[in-house]
């Protein structure tokens, strides 16, 4: 069984979760959440954008400072790729739209536990480029 922290305001994410054979914990308080990531020993946190919005960078490098072996997954409205990216630069290793989530819950954790990313193919040329500078 999958150990998944849910980071969110809403019960959107764990309702997403209901069927899925994980273990979840779920917080809704930014500080309570970095000492749970401490605790709870999550291989995968699932953050939703929409709880930390513009300081969601900044909270995913916190998260990675306490859980350095943490799959972040982000979970947004149909973010822009500058958000995504900037995400995934700063250490998340997904990005699942919420209107899809139910759909992929499955086969996001089962990809995150054969050590894949869950990014689309054009996420994954964009953020090679970024990289590369292009």
């Amino acid at each position: 069984m999958t150990n998944v922290l849910i980071i969110e305001k809403r019960d959107q994410i764990k309702q997403a979760f209901l069927n899925e054979k994980v273990y979840t914990v779920v917080s809704n308080n930014k500080a309570q959440a970095l000492n749970m990531v401490t605790e709870s020993e999550p291989l995968v946190v699932l953050l939703d954008y929409s709880f930390m919005q513009i300081e969601t960078v900044s909270y995913i490098k916190a998260l990675r400072a306490k859980c350095s072996h943490c799959k972040i997954i982000v979970i947004g409205d149909a973010l822009r790729d500058k958000e995504v990216l900037n995400c995934l630069i700063a250490g998340a290793i997904g990005y699942q739209n919420l209107d899809r989530l139910r759909e992929y819950a499955s086969k996001l954790i089962e990809a995150i536990n054969a050590g894949e990313a869950w990014i689309t193919r054009r996420l994954t040329a964009k953020l090679l480029e970024k990289l590369c500078g292009y």
